[in-house]
């Protein structure tokens, strides 16, 4: 980061972040609400709503602040070492998702285990526009938002804190404030117990953190989605 853009992003304010959030999550929230009424093409709008929320909030905030969005540069979103930072989360998150998800099923809504290759049958021609919105339309905005936007400039301004504690652990600190913030999207979207959430968003965020990018986040972040995909049609 240069000094002119260091200088730049000194201007914004923890209500630009705060301001950012709330209409995020007021889009979301009107968007759980017509599709729990039964508006199927209301829904559809406002998803895209939600979705050009998370991509064009930030970017109007960072073109007021004059402030350079690097971490979504073409470099950043198709970086080789950043993607084998991301297998590599999946790899960590394998186990867990599995077992996590049969608890769940089994005994949280009482599903039976019914494992078969032929269940992969009947969804074999959704699996390619499923990769895609996973991938495009799940992924990329929520990564973009709230580990590109949210997490780096939580950060930043730990950074500039006269407190020596906030400025050490900033990094960590904006990982989990930015993984709650996710969580509580989540929480919207489909009831408390996807609080848990909150974990794999700490995983993405230490992507972000490592990789100054978010490349890795998002091959991850669609991963675990396709995981669960693929798991859901295994129990009846």
């Amino acid at each position: 980061m240069n000094a002119e853009t260091e200088e730049r992003r000194k201007t914004l304010r923890w209500r630009d972040i705060v301001v950012a959030c709330v209409v995020v999550f007021a889009f979301v929230a009107l968007d759980v609400v017509t599709w729990r009424m039964g508006y199927s093409s209301l829904e559809s709008v406002m998803w895209m709503a939600s979705f050009l929320a998370m991509v064009g909030v930030p970017a109007i905030i960072a073109r007021h602040r004059k402030i350079d969005l690097g971490f979504c540069t073409v470099e950043k979103l198709f970086s080789w070492r950043d993607l084998l930072w991301g297998m590599g989360a999946m790899a960590i998150l394998f186990v867990p998702i599995v077992v996590g998800h049969g608890v769940w099923m089994t005994h949280g809504l009482g599903a039976k285990a019914a494992f078969s290759w032929s269940n992969f049958d009947a969804i074999l021609p959704q699996i390619p526009s499923e990769i895609l919105w996973q991938f495009l339309g799940v992924a990329l905005p929520e990564e973009y938002f709230y580990r590109g936007f949210v997490q780096t400039n939580i950060a930043y301004r730990l950074e500039q804190s006269p407190r020596r504690s906030l400025q050490k652990y900033a990094a960590p600190i904006s990982i989990a404030l930015a993984s709650m913030i996710f969580a509580s999207l989540h929480v919207v979207n489909g009831g408390f117990f996807r609080l848990v959430t909150f974990f794999p968003g700490c995983l993405f965020g230490f992507l972000r953190y490592k990789t100054n990018g978010i490349a890795g986040a998002v091959f991850a972040h669609a991963m675990c989605n396709l995981m669960m995909f693929a798991l859901n049609i295994q129990y009846l």
